[in-house]
């Protein structure tokens, strides 16, 4: 960036480790307005603010430093034998900081420039066959549970969650080198019945794991996932284009920057 820059705009300038990285500082020196984009300005919660509005005004509008920044929205819980504390944003916070920033930011709607219609949330149940749903039980209650000779152990609280998730999408891991047992089909047939309903129209199915991906597949085989290789999003897209669209899409990196043209209703 030469002296005579005369505007920077940034995607996501966030942490606050940022104030100190050498764009920030060249930025501030040389160029006479800055810009931030985001669509996700606090995704952690109002401590990711500071960052973005230190590349803005340098501290003017909420403090010069990070640490005088927290001191006067944030109380710092420190847990007994650990090193990390936890910030925790006072009642009054979130208004005053946003009356801070309100006259350098702009929010952008969706719905304000795009005929966006609200989607309509149909939920629908499905019921885990009884055995199942005693395994479900165990494993809830007792942090185990016992397929086919071979015990399945959940060490803490997270890994039971994420153990009676599996339970209720139908397979469950049963060791750490991705060996599965398949416990029941339900969803898979609820699913059949949503695909079957939609007569055609592109139908996106988020799954969670590598054993939902497996079964999705071989229950439909005329579904495609949706990964990170452009082919395969360009192949997904035209696929789209003829309304006749089953696709995959691995629910936890859902931020992924690829958007299905045409949706359709499901």
């Amino acid at each position: 960036m030469g002296t005579s820059a005369q505007y920077r705009c940034a995607a996501d300038y966030r942490t606050a480790k940022e104030r100190a990285a050498a764009p920030g500082k060249v930025a501030h020196k040389h160029v006479r307005r800055r810009v931030n984009l985001t669509g996700t300005p606090a995704p952690n919660g109002l401590a990711d603010l500071w960052g973005q509005a230190w590349f803005i005004d340098r501290g003017q509008r909420l403090g010069r430093t990070y640490g005088a920044f927290t001191s006067r929205w944030f109380n710092s819980i420190q847990f007994p034998g650990q090193s990390w504390s936890k910030l925790e944003p006072f009642a009054h916070s979130q208004d005053e900081i946003q009356r801070a920033l309100v006259d350098v930011t702009i929010s952008l709607n969706a719905a304000d420039w795009f005929d966006i219609k609200e989607p309509v949330h149909n939920v629908i149940r499905v019921n885990m066959p009884p055995k199942a749903r005693q395994q479900y039980s165990e494993m809830e209650k007792e942090m185990f549970v016992e397929l086919n000779g071979d015990g399945i152990e959940a060490p803490n609280a997270a890994a039971k969650t994420i153990k009676c998730l599996q339970i209720a999408s139908g397979a469950i891991y049963t060791d750490d080198a991705g060996s599965r047992s398949e416990l029941h089909d339900a969803k898979l047939q609820a699913q059949d019945s949503i695909v079957t309903e939609a007569a055609g129209a592109p139908v996106l199915i988020a799954y969670h794991w590598k054993h939902d991906l497996m079964r999705l597949l071989k229950a439909f085989p005329r579904g495609r996932h949706l990964d990170n290789d452009p082919q395969t999003q360009r192949a997904c897209i035209l696929t789209q284009s003829s309304r006749t669209a089953l696709v995959f899409w691995d629910a936890a990196p859902c931020e992924r920057n690829f958007l299905p043209n045409n949706p359709g209703n499901f």
